[in-house]
């Protein structure tokens, strides 16, 4: 559109000839004629002619398939050659970069069309929240300062809660989930966010390759017993030489250790009937968090969790740290026991265990419950709701 008004501004202000402005600007005298016969406000169109050519026949053919293979996923989806083979087989005698312009056209026309999505306007209570940064300044003792302060909204009431942080991070993007929803006294169902930094990471894939995905959502910590549990194994040795494995189970919450199973050979279905047992005592729990072992991704706990209404919450292949909790318990009971101790036979080990196990959980302070043993810590609190309910008028 500039240089169309250039054009024009030359032949209809400064009087020039059509000659003297394709010299000026390089155009051919028969585009600027269509320029200046144009309407003002249109920018020009230019349309090559349709030629056919060899696959012009089967355009058709290609249409349907990447069509199909839209819908497909992306392992599934049918390669240029396979689909110029589809074609050949048909009668097509063309050539292979053909086909590759063809999709290569076809996915820019498809992906042109900007995606619909549905953001409702009304929410039910505890439906949804929504969560977003912001660069503010702030000026603390006298000192100015750049802050990011998040900002965590439920969708139905509109109620907020503003934290501020140094920068936007992992760590203070869990920790302003873990402060707002402790202030607004529960969680929602979901959230809602936008493309933020914080929420995706780059990861190398083969030969080299870099690709973006999402980060695993934050699992919000645990705020009474049986809402989230950790499950993983360690594995040790008796004297004589033979291996065995320890399931251990602890609640996030407490800090409680609920099973130490022991065995030669522990499958899912072992696990499933070791934590029928921690439930007979303690109940069963809302989310189990494990990672991607193939005893804890078996159809036997599949099932299990699935007849008993319990969630297992998988970790990110290759990342501990979504298990933390459990991790740290690992470290504890290898440092503390199985490197100080040597077993003679399996009962020799669950005996050991038991004992360890009822020191932890009774006699064995955390700092993370305030210098208290898990057992105290669930005492304590619980004596705190019985003071914290209202007494009957």
């Amino acid at each position: 559109m500039d240089m169309i008004g250039k054009v024009r501004r030359m032949k209809l202000r400064d009087q020039l000839s059509l000659s003297e402005i394709s010299k000026r600007t390089g155009l051919a005298r028969n585009t600027i004629k269509k320029w200046l016969k144009a309407p003002g406000d249109e920018p020009p169109k230019y349309e090559r002619r349709v030629v056919e050519c060899k696959l012009t026949a089967f355009e058709g053919t290609l249409n349907q398939a990447l069509a199909a293979d839209a819908h497909r996923p992306k392992q599934s989806r049918r390669s240029a050659r396979a689909l110029l083979s589809q074609i050949q087989a048909q009668g097509y005698r063309g050539g292979y970069s053909a086909v590759t312009d063809f999709i290569r056209s076809w996915k820019t026309r498809s992906d042109s069309s900007p995606a619909k999505a549905f953001v409702p306007l009304s929410f039910e209570l505890g439906e949804a929240f929504q969560f977003d940064w912001s660069d503010e300044a702030m000026v603390v003792g006298g000192v100015f300062y750049n802050v990011q302060v998040a900002h965590l909204k439920l969708c139905a009431s509109r109620a907020f809660w503003l934290v501020a942080y140094p920068s936007q991070g992992h760590e203070m993007l869990f920790d302003a989930h873990t402060r707002s929803f402790q202030a607004l006294g529960g969680v929602a169902r979901r959230g809602i966010y936008d493309n933020m930094k914080t929420r995706w990471t780059r990861s190398s894939g083969a030969r080299g390759a870099s690709s973006t995905r999402a980060l695993r959502p934050c699992a919000m910590p645990a705020t009474g017993p049986n809402q989230n549990w950790s499950m993983d194994f360690v594995h040790d040795q008796m004297l004589d030489g033979r291996a065995f494995r320890v399931l251990t189970v602890i609640d996030q919450w407490s800090r409680e250790s609920v099973s130490l199973e022991a065995n030669f050979r522990l499958t899912g279905r072992c696990v499933g009937k070791a934590l029928d047992e921690a439930a007979l005592e303690r109940g069963w729990p809302k989310a189990i968090t494990v990672d991607n072992g193939t005893e804890f991704t078996s159809k036997a706990l599949d099932e299990w969790a699935w007849r008993r209404g319990v969630k297992l919450d998988y970790t990110r292949p290759g990342k501990p740290t979504d298990n933390g909790l459990i991790e740290s318990f690992n470290g504890r009971l290898r440092d503390e026991f199985l490197n100080v101790n040597e077993f003679i036979t399996m009962q020799d080990a669950r005996e050991k265990l038991k004992a360890w196990q009822h020191d932890y959980n009774h006699h064995r302070p955390h700092g993370s419950l305030g210098h208290l043993t898990p057992s105290e810590f669930v005492r304590k609190r619980s004596d705190q709701q019985l003071e914290s309910r209202p007494t009957p008028v």
